[in-house]
């Protein structure tokens, strides 16, 4: 078995051991996706909007309150970090959000948010991160329960992929310069996680498009709730994480060094 087979056998251990398989429990709900960043994110959000029909037959709100156009919660997920706002400023206060948030609970027991910008209001995201936890400790003023949710895929491949989006958004810094700031603890993340809503109630997956039933993104997410991947959801055709030559990279890195 070589070092990329054992390191995914560990991700996948792992999520098990975190919260991967759940129990519900009676009450309100609300569940964030998190991310983790290179995870499908993009693609997700845009499902997900696309679907907000079947997934409230199914019981589950995807709610438009503080999303962007392509239906992610960035708005709403900005508000609670506070300044600088990344993406999109956003229109209302923390506490209209959370207002108008607990409001959706009226029709639903399950509500469902996704923003990686919620991973930012955790210490160990970064230097530029949130200090401490009170920032998404806030979330459970509004449902019995938070249900954190986050893949994770393997730090490698995590890298190379954030990287390249990184370069195509101008980045100058080496590929050894740039990994030096942004190497992620997973074990971290769902401590941090756990810390705030408990640990069962932390939602690990690992991103894997083999081990994906059906092999889709979509049909794993969906699984969390227990509801299959049917004809009544509409498709999406953005493409997961698109892979580039790295000569390429490195030629537009350098192109970025030089304006």
């Amino acid at each position: 078995m070589d070092d990329k087979h054992r390191h995914n056998s560990f991700l996948s251990r792992a999520a098990d051991a975190l919260g991967t398989l759940f129990k519900r429990t009676p009450g309100k709900t609300l569940y964030v996706h998190m991310g983790t960043h290179k995870t499908g994110t993009s693609a997700l959000q845009l499902f997900l909007s696309r679907n907000r029909e079947p997934l409230a037959a199914a019981g589950i709100a995807y709610p438009e309150l503080g999303t962007t156009p392509e239906g992610a919660h960035h708005l709403l997920a900005n508000a609670l970090k506070g300044p600088p706002f990344p993406v999109l400023q956003p229109d209302r206060s923390p506490e209209e959000y959370l207002e108008a948030l607990h409001g959706e609970f009226e029709q639903f027991s399950q509500v469902l948010l996704s923003s990686e910008i919620f991973m930012r209001l955790l210490p160990c995201f970064g230097p530029n991160a949130s200090p401490d936890l009170s920032t998404l400790e806030r979330l459970q003023s509004v449902a019995d329960r938070v249900c954190p949710i986050v893949y994770f895929r393997p730090q490698e491949d995590y890298l190379e992929s954030f990287y390249r989006q990184m370069i195509l958004d101008q980045l100058q810094a080496s590929p050894a310069e740039f990994a030096q700031g942004r190497y992620l603890d997973y074990v971290q993340v769902c401590k941090e996680l756990g810390q705030i809503f408990g640990d069962n109630n932390v939602v690990a997956r690992v991103y894997d498009k083999q081990q994906f039933p059906q092999g889709e993104l979509f049909a794993d997410f969906l699984s969390i709730f227990k509801v299959p991947l049917s004809e009544e959801f509409a498709a999406t055709d953005l493409q997961l994480n698109p892979s580039f030559v790295p000569d390429a990279i490195e030629f537009r890195r350098l192109l970025n060094c030089v304006g």
